[in-house]
């Protein structure tokens, strides 16, 4: 209700975003913002004419397998459709969450992570020792999750608002795969540029770390743990479709900056038929105008970001894969990743680790496949 209160003010915001961008993008010699944008995010090494290949295999590969699951998902809970309220929904007994509270929960980190290897767990125990994690709510705190450093120390942060849900564990595995590459960085004396590399990069260290953590599941979720890899396997795939949807939204916009706000909404509501068609926000008064995009801070405040996660998160998919037939191999291309970062360009570091770059075309096909099997198996 907040959201459609305010409406018609984010509109106008967006629109003044929109054409003060497209004006510097045109004084610079861009043809649109979307290429700047693309400069702006690092991506020294492609640009849209890649992107535009990878949307093509998120529609032609991605999209199809996620319809396909939804609707058999629909059907076990017992609903006709999927209304945006039911999109996170993977369980009729609900979603797993963790069987311990935090105190156990980092107990459990630290021997998962002593249980990958030296390095982690040096890593971890640093973390520890210096107290290095926020993660309580509080009020005036700043919501959501993010991992930081204090570079005069050599010391990641990780701050997180625990709720008790599984997203607490997400968090915790996510934030950590970006503070193993602070840590890795600071241990090596790197140049702190170079260890991270662009968004995209950074990325892939957290969201593989998520899914090498899938190992030790059963300390956070008990029972349930095969619950809970199979809704985090089947929603990091229905967010690739999301995020390819959002990336498009934007270069459409900055394509078109005259676009009238009534024209935007009915572009993102094309783009639900593309690459959600299992969805529907019929009946969501707010939603049902084709505003959802209203919601994504980043189409704001950080313009053409989005697309690194979907690409950082296909490669993810590719350690879990490969993780699931021999993990110590798997583990061991991803701390190699990690340690070159930023000194390869996107490509040449993901194809260094014997993994498919998502930026060609046909990539994702094989990869989808055996997500599929693995999603199979584990319902």
């Amino acid at each position: 209700k907040r959201l459609a209160r305010e409406s018609s003010t984010l509109d106008g915001l967006f629109d003044k975003l929109v054409k003060v961008r497209s004006r510097m993008a045109s004084k610079l010699g861009f043809g649109s913002y979307a290429e700047m944008g693309d400069c702006m995010m690092g991506r020294y090494s492609y640009g849209r004419k890649e992107i535009r290949i990878f949307r093509d295999e998120i529609e032609n590969s991605v999209v199809p397998l996620v319809a396909k699951l939804k609707r058999k998902r629909a059907a076990a809970l017992g609903i006709d459709t999927i209304k945006l309220y039911d999109n996170e929904v993977y369980f009729r007994i609900g979603n797993p969450e963790p069987v311990i509270d935090a105190k156990a929960m980092f107990a459990a980190a630290k021997d998962m992570y002593h249980d990958m290897g030296e390095a982690t767990a040096k890593f971890i125990d640093k973390m520890l020792d210096a107290d290095a994690f926020d993660v309580f709510p509080r009020a005036g705190k700043w919501g959501g999750g993010y991992c930081t450093s204090v570079d005069d120390y050599g010391q990641p942060f990780i701050l997180a608002n625990f709720n008790g849900s599984s997203g607490d564990v997400d968090v915790l595995t996510h934030e950590a795969g970006h503070a193993l590459a602070f840590y890795e960085m600071f241990r090596s004396g790197a140049d702190y540029e170079l260890n991270l590399g662009t968004m995209s990069i950074a990325e892939i260290h957290s969201m593989a770390m998520e899914f090498f953590a899938w190992k030790y599941m059963d300390k956070f979720f008990g029972k349930r743990a095969r619950d809970y890899k199979y809704m985090h396997l089947f929603s990091s795939l229905t967010f690739l479709p999301y995020g390819t949807q959002v990336d498009e939204f934007q270069e459409i916009c900055y394509e078109n900056p005259d676009l009238t706000p009534a024209e935007r909404n009915a572009v993102w509501s094309e783009l639900d038929e593309k690459y959600r068609p299992y969805l529907t926000s019929n009946g969501i008064p707010y939603f049902e105008r084709g505003t959802r995009w209203q919601y994504q801070m980043h189409i704001y405040e950080n313009p053409m970001y989005y697309i690194d996660y979907c690409l950082a998160q296909s490669v993810a998919h590719s350690f879990l894969a490969l993780s699931l037939r021999d993990y110590d191999d798997a583990f061991s291309r991803y701390t190699a990743l990690v340690a070159k970062a930023g000194s390869l360009p996107f490509s040449q570091l993901v194809e260094s680790a014997g993994l498919p770059d998502p930026l060609k075309q046909g990539a994702l096909t094989a990869t989808t496949a055996e997500l599929a099997e693995i999603l199979q198996k584990l319902i």
